[in-house]
């Protein structure tokens, strides 16, 4: 077999070791075909908790890019962020914040333990609201809701 190594660009992926790109894609392929994964994303209705949770809005591309993001139930997001090498302060915009509540920004660390680093995030009357904050190499954060 061609067991599952990291991949050697670095980027946190992982590959079948022995294998060209062509044929891990096949393999990926039909993985997700087998259980028809795929079928079911392409024609099932998008998730509520995603519809109604916060979103990642914007972010300046190509300096940075999203690399995960996922609702963290109705009232919060996560999501993972490539940018520069060296840690750069930029704008990240969301959308479908709920006006009335406080948001709080956190990094969650190597070891993932939360670490706060904007308190008292509001949103406008339509649900937006940018943060400036520092993205690195790979950067982790949780919006949530303050408590």
């Amino acid at each position: 077999m061609h067991p599952l190594v990291d991949s050697p660009s670095g980027n946190g992926a992982v590959v079948n070791s022995g294998l060209s790109l062509i044929g891990c894609m096949n393999i990926f392929r039909s993985r997700i075909s087998k259980r028809d994964d795929w079928a079911r994303l392409i024609t099932s209705a998008p998730d509520q908790i995603a519809l109604t949770a916060p979103k990642l809005d914007s972010v300046p591309f190509p300096q940075v890019m999203v690399a995960r993001c996922h609702a963290e139930g109705e009232t919060g997001v996560s999501f993972v962020l490539r940018g520069p090498q060296r840690p750069t302060t930029f704008g990240l915009g969301f959308i479908d914040l709920n006006s009335k509540a406080t948001y709080q920004l956190g990094l969650i660390d190597g070891k993932g333990q939360r670490k706060s680093l904007v308190n008292g995030i509001r949103s406008d009357e339509n649900g937006r609201a940018i943060v400036r904050v520092e993205v690195g190499d790979r950067s982790e954060f949780e919006l949530l809701v303050a408590t």
